[in-house]
């Protein structure tokens, strides 16, 4: 029934084959392990990725609480501001206001704006007996400072605002223990002449406990030298003499000639460069390159097509702030919380509301049918806010039809 094999040459042929057959199965075996336990970790990975997405789309979601506009204080048909007051959608952790976008429809067409920074308003802190804490910065354009005092004895009273010129001057009376506001309006100070000096008085004029801080006063961005009027030569460049430190574009004018591109180089040694049209304006967008402002001088350099430098011009990055909404560009939303711009704004815990504010006149909520091309009377505009997880909150406009009086405040 079996046949015995004695052949020792053929037992051993069938061994050997067996041992191969055996050691293939292995092999397979591991490679389908090692492919199964490899998409499972990638699958996994990806999981856990989307799981973060979905929560963050979650956790950093913007809630629009209120929409008002700033009836002009020139004409009842338009618009001076727009305010958005906004918080965290119910259980939101940190949302970082300054790193989120808004897409913007309206009369004007569509815009997407980034923030725009305020000065360094903040007075946070415990003064001590007799002690102030004043902000490190303010607009040039602002009309009131916040400063926070503490306890007051033995005569400690007021705060003395001086301006830049030195002669120009004005007291208020303060509260110990608290952040007052001093409203300096129509007090004659001017802002654009330098450092403004705040003191802690007896009320008449004398400092208390050599308390006196000095609060630098900065320019909106409208007040930076931008101007390019001037007329061209031949391969020259016209560039502006200062662009703010915020900047992300710069316009400057070219002659006719053999230029071809223009290289802009920061002070540490950042460069981009891009194609450019003689004989007219053109605007280099650098955002992205890793430029840094702050660092220093900007370099404007001017090529023709075999690379030999034509022309060359230094621009002065300048720290600039919003103070008021006129000041926003097209791109531009500022934040503000109790009266004053932000220059980091994050709702979290301690700071769980802050206003977003618009410009009115600029951008897609210009509105050239108006008397002043601002958003105004019937205008409707419709805004996105995108978090920088990506959460997205709709908000829509729409005017009144008719407005009462200069300066109200209209819901939209």
């Amino acid at each position: 029934m079996f046949e015995t094999i004695t052949n020792a040459e053929k037992r051993g042929q069938v061994g050997i084959g067996t041992l191969i057959v055996f050691i293939a199965m292995v092999l397979v075996a591991a490679i389908a392990a090692g492919v199964l336990i490899n998409t499972a970790g990638f699958l996994q990975t990806q999981a856990e990725a989307t799981g973060q997405e979905s929560t963050d789309l979650v956790s950093e979601r913007i809630d629009v609480a209120s929409e008002v506009g700033i009836v002009s204080s020139t004409n009842t048909e338009e618009l001076d501001e727009i305010r958005l007051t906004v918080t965290g959608a119910p259980g939101a952790d940190q949302i970082d206001l300054g790193e989120s976008t808004i897409q913007a429809v309206g009369p004007g067409g569509q815009e997407n704006l980034v923030f725009a920074p305020g000065p360094d308003t903040d007075v946070s802190g415990s003064p001590g007996q007799n002690e102030i804490i004043s902000p490190s910065e303010i607009s040039e354009s602002t009309t009131t400072i916040k400063v926070n005092v503490g306890t007051l004895t033995g005569g400690a009273s007021s705060i003395l605002l001086t301006d830049g010129t030195g002669s120009n001057t004005y007291e208020q009376a303060v509260t110990g223990g608290q952040v007052n506001t001093i409203d300096f309006s129509n007090q004659g100070l001017d802002l654009t002449a330098g450092d403004l000096t705040v003191e802690l008085t007896d009320g008449g004029g004398t400092v208390q406990n050599g308390q006196s801080d000095t609060v630098l006063t900065l320019p909106g961005p409208n007040a930076v030298d931008t101007d390019i009027s001037a007329a061209t030569t031949s391969d020259s460049l016209v560039t502006p003499s200062e662009i703010s430190q915020s900047a992300t574009t710069i316009e400057f004018k070219v002659g006719s000639g053999t230029g071809t591109e223009v290289t802009l180089t920061d002070a540490t040694g950042n460069s981009f460069t891009q194609s450019i049209t003689t004989g007219q304006k053109n605007t280099i967008d650098f955002s992205g390159q890793g430029f840094d402002l702050t660092a220093g001088s900007l370099q404007v350099e001017l090529f023709d097509g075999s690379s030999s430098s034509l022309d060359t011009a230094t621009v002065t990055p300048v720290r600039t702030a919003i103070g008021d909404a006129s000041q926003l560009n097209a791109d531009q939303f500022a934040v503000r919380e109790d009266g004053s711009f932000h220059q980091n704004p994050v709702i979290d815990e301690s700071n769980q509301q802050y206003q977003i504010i618009l410009n009115p006149a600029v951008g897609a909520l210009q509105n050239t049918d108006n008397p002043n091309d601002k958003f105004g009377q019937a205008d409707t505009a419709s805004l996105d806010i995108v978090s920088p997880a990506g959460a997205t909150t709709s908000s829509e406009l729409r005017a009144p039809d008719l407005f009462n009086n200069n300066k109200e405040a209209v819901r939209l």
